[in-house]
């Protein structure tokens, strides 16, 4: 490949495939060496190569940005068109885009990543506009069939993927009320396949694992198109890498796909390296069966049992008898080590840690994952046995910071039993759970700062020691658009999110008042007659 650049004049005809080997950063910052010569350099040939994969293809943003399914009061029909559901053929091709996120091909050949993501939010886009489609203007609708028109035309020029003919009558044919079922299936059938020849089957879920090769993985970003306004023109504002955080190692997290994030051992050795003491304590709040990664539920990787694991002190909470008694097992030959058999409460923690301040002197890592209200464990905590140095905590991430979402603190008064610690979850929509990073940050003010966003975890490290990441000094805002909003997987990685009949970009979207955006969801509750939350906003970003 020696100056393979230079005879094909910065990648013309059928060079393609080179333009993308040449131009793949994930091995070397600048590019494969191979490729450029003192006159033909990477910046010069692959720069805008690089930036085209992210940028918006034109006239996009007219076609995805509507609201939909849309607001009630901007079309007074759409309560009579009944609840949107997307459709099931979109679990397959989630399920292949996470195996090719975990795969060495995401290195290789991350346009096709980027188009299968256009075409899979296009899809859901058309399918939820058909629905309503006495809601949008003839202009919309004709906008959003050229759009996915043009992406299927530039998958098929690089990849030679063969999509049914006249997609994009097919298009209107849907947003005129025609079932949505044959266009998806002949949109991402072929798409499928494609993945197939190369050896990419779909996902059968698992997290955590660590991976210690050198990957970049910030080629994997949602289409900035689908999304309002500029919430994700991220690579204008950031320098690399722009997805995924600062750690050293990639690896797996809850998403499915590799992250740079800070993993815990990269921030325990982030604070031995600036010479921070460690206690090497660690306190628990939802230990599940204790161990670092389990293979039980997708995506239970706890950053507590990590370091329990590698031998530090703690104490860990669990309110399911079924998994106390794993952890117990599993940790019964560590002298330093206690599982507590425990529902807590706010007021019966503060009473049990009151009983075990010598086991949490000076502790480093506080971890809260018990799926129901975690902000509002922290004061209990810090008025008890202090400030730890690190949080790790569970989030509801649809919510922005500048929005500070608190599911109210209620148990059902009863013993719980089996592997559901917490049966109340049931009794409320998946998106009214536990508290957003605005209402994590409202309480712990000044005293701590944000230092990544994880999709549905967010870490926080104490503003002493805020120096040592320097990831804190982004605003709130941006570390959430990184690690949860602009998430290729921030709107069909879960199927409550599928499944909810609600467009949750309207909360990030800044043209709209905070107002406004805070009354969208209390609409949304009030149909439910879910009363059980705390939704207020303020301006901290």
């Amino acid at each position: 490949l020696t100056s393979v650049a230079a005879r094909v004049d910065c990648w013309v005809g059928p060079y393609t495939a080179a333009q993308r080997f040449c131009c793949d950063r994930s091995e070397f910052p600048e590019g494969h060496p191979d490729c450029f010569d003192a006159t033909t350099t990477f910046a010069e040939c692959c720069a805008p190569t690089f930036s085209s994969y992210h940028a918006k293809i034109p006239g996009s943003t007219a076609a995805l940005s509507a609201t939909c399914p849309p607001l009630p009061e901007e079309c007074p029909e759409a309560k009579e068109l009944g609840k949107y559901v997307v459709p099931t053929q979109f679990w397959s091709s989630y399920g292949v885009l996470v195996e090719f996120a975990q795969s060495e091909a995401a290195d290789h050949y991350s346009s096709l990543w980027m188009d299968s993501i256009r075409l899979l939010e296009a899809t859901k886009h058309i399918s939820c506009v058909g629905h309503f489609s006495p809601c949008f203007s003839k202009s919309q609708l004709g906008t959003l069939c050229a759009y996915i028109e043009a992406v299927t035309e530039s998958v098929t020029r690089s990849w030679a993927v063969q999509f049914p003919e006249g997609v994009r009558s097919a298009c209107m044919d849907v947003l005129q009320g025609a079932p949505a079922e044959p266009l998806l299936e002949g949109l991402q059938i072929p798409l499928v396949s494609t993945y197939h020849s190369l050896g990419i089957k779909p996902w059968a879920g698992g997290s955590g694992r660590i991976i210690m090769v050198k990957r970049m993985s910030h080629h994997l970003q949602i289409p900035p198109e689908s999304v309002p306004g500029d919430a994700c023109d991220l690579f204008s504002k950031l320098q690399p890498p722009w997805f995924g955080g600062e750690g050293d190692n990639p690896w797996i997290d809850v998403s499915g796909i590799f992250v740079q994030h800070r993993q815990s051992y990269s921030i325990v050795q982030s604070l031995q390296d600036a010479g921070i003491p460690l206690s090497k304590r660690v306190l628990n709040l939802g230990a599940f069966d204790g161990s670092c990664y389990s293979e039980k539920f997708y995506g239970n990787f706890d950053v507590a049992n990590c370091l329990v694991n590698v031998g530090w002190e703690g104490v860990l909470f669990e309110g399911s008898p079924e998994y106390h008694h794993e952890a117990a097992t599993r940790h019964k030959d560590k002298e330093n080590v206690e599982v507590v058999l425990q529902l807590i409460d706010p007021v019966s923690l503060a009473d049990s840690l009151k009983r075990r301040r010598d086991q949490l002197r000076d502790f480093d890592l506080l971890k809260i994952d018990i799926d129901h209200s975690e902000c509002l464990f922290l004061e209990p905590v810090f008025n008890t046995v202090g400030l730890p140095k690190v949080i790790h905590a569970e989030i509801n991430p649809i919510f922005p910071p500048d929005l500070e979402f608190v599911e109210q603190f209620q148990y059902p008064g009863e013993v719980i039993e089996g592997a559901e610690a917490d049966r109340n979850r049931h009794s409320k929509p998946p998106y009214a759970t536990g508290c957003s990073v605005g209402a994590f940050l409202s309480i712990m003010g000044p005293r701590y700062r944000l230092v990544q966003v994880e999709y549905e975890d967010a870490l926080f490290v104490r503003s002493d020691l805020a120096h040592v990441f320097p990831e804190s000094r982004r605003t709130p805002t941006v570390l959430w658009q990184l690690g949860y909003f602009c998430h290729p997987f921030a709107r069909i990685g879960r199927d409550w999110l599928m499944k909810s009949g609600l467009d949750f970009r309207l909360l990030a979207d800044e043209r709209k008042s905070l107002d406004a955006r805070s009354n969208f969801m209390a609409k949304a509750f009030a149909d439910l007659k879910y009363t059980r939350y705390n939704l207020t906003h303020s301006v901290k970003t």
